[in-house]
């Protein structure tokens, strides 16, 4: 697919193949390359930015994360997963004020999500602590 890819560069049927590929076998560095030239055909798409987000969380640069993320819920608000890891993001960061308020956010539009129903019941244990 990639020498496809290489011959065809506007080819966004391959270069979408490539990236969902990548994105379960293949490094996440590897992955961002190919995400990013996706975005850039593709700029409306928000689960290419939330597979950017994801990618970066990995690599943990949050900073990146949360701008992928913020880019993916501009274009779909109503996304709980990716409010969920924008949450990780920020809380990773050491901002816990923001992760409490996307994953308030994840409880507004997935009531029974119970990861994070646990994540904010443990942030307001330890600052009871």
């Amino acid at each position: 697919l990639q020498n496809h890819l290489d011959r065809d560069e506007d080819n966004l049927e391959i270069l979408q193949e490539l990236c969902r590929i990548g994105f379960k076998h293949s490094t996440c560095h590897e992955s961002i390359r190919l995400l990013t030239i996706l975005a850039k055909k593709t700029p409306v798409d928000a689960s290419v930015y939330h597979n950017l987000g994801t990618c970066y969380l990995q690599l943990k640069e949050h900073e990146h994360a949360i701008f992928a993320y913020r880019r993916s819920l501009n274009l779909r608000s109503h996304s709980p997963e990716t409010w969920h890891l924008l949450g990780h993001a920020y809380f990773n960061l050491g901002d816990s004020q923001n992760a409490q308020s996307a994953w308030h956010e994840v409880l507004n539009l997935s009531p029974g999500h119970t990861e994070a129903s646990r994540l904010l019941n443990s942030l307001f244990e330890d600052t009871l602590v």
